[in-house]
């Protein structure tokens, strides 16, 4: 585990964060990052989430915010919402690919402007290929 990747990659994605928080009461957490696995934890306490597999939703924004910043390619869900009574459900999805990249996956109901999402990655490139090699080394 990088303890440098997992704080990098909640501060990168903290407006993202925030916004599953105000508008979908969901708090979404990286909490561990290996060159094979990202483990994201996502918690709700609303009911029936609004129709989405929010696993999925979750994992679509966040890939389409990282892309290669997080050349991992599965995610761990670790999904609870106490209204449905899920208490940490694990689900593995297929996270940094071509394929899925090209797909386009939907981030509804919260729309990237991949333009910001751009310029965070490229503001934070150097700070994550360091984290990278410093987890290498470790």
């Amino acid at each position: 585990m990088s303890t440098e990747l997992v704080e990098l990659a909640n501060e990168t994605c903290r407006t993202l964060r925030k916004l599953w928080a105000m508008h979908g009461q969901v708090v979404v957490e990286v909490l561990d990052v290996d060159p094979d696995v990202v483990t994201v934890e996502v918690r709700t306490r609303a009911p029936k989430w609004r129709g989405f597999d929010l696993s999925v939703t979750v994992r679509n924004a966040l890939v389409g915010m990282f892309r290669d910043l997080l050349p991992v390619p599965i995610a761990r869900i670790i999904y609870t919402n106490e209204a449905d009574g899920v208490d940490g459900d694990v689900r593995f999805l297929p996270f940094y690919s071509e394929t899925l990249l090209a797909e386009g996956g939907s981030t509804e109901p919260l729309m990237l402007v991949q333009e910001v999402c751009a310029q965070t990655r490229e503001e934070r490139r150097e700070a994550f290929e360091e984290a990278w090699q410093n987890s290498a080394r470790s």
